[in-house]
């Protein structure tokens, strides 16, 4: 079987009650099972530009008290639409 050994965390856009918890909840479980847990800074558009921040359980540790996402500089938090942007895939 097959053990998932990364995970990312990823929000798009607008203010949500309880993100902060839902994202210390996920880091802190993902650690404790021994997976690693990576932010994607800058939403989808991070996502698409392999933008990554590993999160540790101390990121993670007094983002309840905060109003805004942890990560004061956009780490997480973007209102980026890849279906606005043309991309250029390989055919």
């Amino acid at each position: 079987m097959l053990k998932i050994q990364n995970i990312a965390v990823l929000t798009s856009g607008g203010d949500s009650p309880g993100m902060n918890a839902c994202i210390r909840s996920v880091t802190r479980a993902a650690i404790y099972h021994g997976i690693q847990v990576f932010g994607v800074i800058d939403g989808f558009n991070g996502l698409l530009k392999d933008a990554f921040k590993r999160l540790e359980y101390h990121d993670v540790s007094n983002i309840l008290q905060h109003v805004a996402l942890f990560w004061v500089q956009p780490v997480v938090h973007n209102s980026f639409n890849p279906t606005n942007e043309k991309l250029h895939l390989p055919t």
